[in-house]
């Protein structure tokens, strides 16, 4: 951990809290703290984070009973709402290297100082599935945001909805070489792109096994012509490496389905649905169960009251967003040009807008927001994403993620 790291507790019932930071796999803040505040008069608390950086518990003698939960991200700032009934408190305090609180301040009305130490180290709870996001960005190229690419883990099984350009390098940052499946949302350039690339390294990491690949119509078209683009380049590897490279590395097994469950199996269902991407058509969303957990990634898409049936209830919904305010700034640089402002604006006419997808959110009663393949393809900072999603929380009061590559966000253990 670095030294002087900041934490923020902010509990508010009425308020919410949007997070632009990645949350890490596994939080240095782990464990069960407590500590005492003075000011006006004495109190205590204490503060349970879990795996993730997920509190569990947040406690204040001030308002007896009065629970929280929250989560804390990659550079300490931890986010804390209280249940109904509890005390609306801000507190501030610095987390030093070996894990006490000091110079903490907290709001109650009048003006505390506190601070705490960390009791113990909380035990592991592993989530039941965690979605680690490969590629946030779109078509237009971005250093910073690879194409369309989302890897849901359950269990030991993997699953890569979608292999946008540039999506490998992300993979291979989060610690994976392939996939159980892949799942394709619709086909668009950005989010196959580099489907080839990854059945190269099926070759050099020596997949024994055809490569399950799921999706609408279109998809074995789509998967045999990339394949056979990539047929010289396997027989050259082949030919080269003879028994060192699999045969079976460059197989598939493909799946075209229309709609309804498309894997079932080890505790884990997956179903597909339609979306509404048109004039691009099929295009489908995938909604994950597991362990009484649930994932749904949207695919491209409109606004639909299908998503809000698919998506009820669920642990974590990685949506696709299009802020219309940044996407009209960017018109206004075009206004010259007929041609890049009429496909600008066909652009934005099949995609959700942040306040929609806000929408979304709120009605299915989901209990974390992820956006991704952001439109426009903002750089992964803190005041940009702010301005990405003006205007959410005043729709949907759950935690928000705005997405960046490499980012993990989790459920909950299993139920």
């Amino acid at each position: 951990m670095k030294k002087g790291l900041l934490i923020v507790f902010v509990l508010a019932i009425s308020s919410i809290f949007c997070s632009a930071e990645p949350v890490m796999a596994e939080s240095p803040y782990e464990g069960s703290y407590k500590g005492t505040f003075s000011g006006n008069f004495d109190g205590q608390w204490t503060c349970i984070v879990g795996s993730n950086g997920q509190i569990n518990d947040w406690t204040i003698s001030l308002a007896p009973g009065a629970k929280g939960k929250g989560e804390i991200d990659k550079d300490g700032n931890l986010i804390v709402k209280l249940n109904p009934g509890g005390m609306e408190t801000v507190w501030t305090a610095k987390v030093t290297k070996d894990l006490k609180v000091t110079n903490g301040k907290l709001n109650l009305g009048g003006t505390f100082k506190g601070q705490g130490t960390r009791e113990q180290a909380a035990a592991k709870s592993e989530p039941a599935i965690k979605v680690i996001l490969l590629g946030t960005g779109i078509p237009v190229p971005n250093p910073q945001r690879a194409c369309a690419s989302t890897l849901v883990v359950a269990g030991d099984k993997t699953f890569l909805i979608d292999t946008g350009r540039g999506f490998l390098n992300n993979l291979f940052k989060a610690g994976a070489r392939g996939a159980s499946a892949v799942l394709f949302t619709h086909f668009h350039s950005d989010h196959f792109g580099e489907f080839g690339e990854l059945m190269v390294i099926r070759g050099i990491t020596g997949a024994d096994n055809p490569l399950k690949v799921i999706g609408p119509k279109g998809t074995g078209k789509v998967v045999n012509g990339i394949l056979d683009a990539y047929s010289l380049d396997f027989a050259y590897r082949k030919a080269h490496h003879k028994d060192k490279w699999p045969d079976a590395s460059f197989k598939v097994d493909v799946q075209e389905v229309d709609t309804g469950v498309v894997y079932d199996k080890d505790g884990i269902k997956i179903r597909m649905f339609k979306v509404d991407h048109s004039p691009i058509e099929p295009a489908v969303g995938y909604r994950i169960d597991y362990k009484g957990r649930s994932v749904v990634v949207s695919g491209d898409t409109r606004k639909i009251p299908e998503m809000i049936d698919m998506a009820k209830g669920c642990d974590i919904l990685v949506h696709e967003a299009l802020n219309s305010q940044l996407v009209k700034m960017g018109e206004a640089r075009v206004k010259n040009s007929p041609r890049l402002l009429g496909m600008n604006q066909e652009m934005a006419e099949y995609h959700a807008t942040t306040l929609e997808v806000a929408e979304i959110a709120r009605d299915a009663g989901v209990g974390k927001l992820v956006l991704t393949h952001l439109v426009p393809s903002i750089p992964p900072n803190d005041q940009m994403e702010k301005t990405f999603i003006k205007g959410m929380s005043d729709i949907y009061k759950g935690t928000i993620f705005v997405g960046r590559d490499g980012m993990i966000i989790e459920t909950g253990p299993a139920k």
